[in-house]
């Protein structure tokens, strides 16, 4: 698991397990690691999503941010197409 989806609540390790439209936070079990990834040993299922960053601390659903309308003229990897941009 990404070492930035691991948080810190009250010396506990947890993580935001996305559940729906909320989130669930959870006290993981933490193994190896290294700058990018750690080992998650209890906690967390294979497959489970988790969010990347801290969830809102008043309890509230965090909302992601609205984002624009793609050009379908844009390649799938969100770079112009070069062909468009010598026009």
């Amino acid at each position: 698991m990404p070492v930035n989806a691991v948080f810190d609540r009250d010396g506990q390790h947890v993580v935001h397990v996305v559940r729906g439209a909320s989130t669930e936070t959870r006290r993981v079990v933490l193994g190896e690691s290294n700058d990018v990834y750690v080992e998650v040993l209890d906690g967390v299922h294979e497959g489970e999503y988790v969010r990347l960053i801290d969830v809102v601390q008043d309890g509230s659903t965090p909302r992601a941010a609205p984002r624009p309308n793609p050009d379908p003229r844009d390649t799938a990897a969100g770079r112009p197409d070069p062909a468009r941009q010598s026009q």
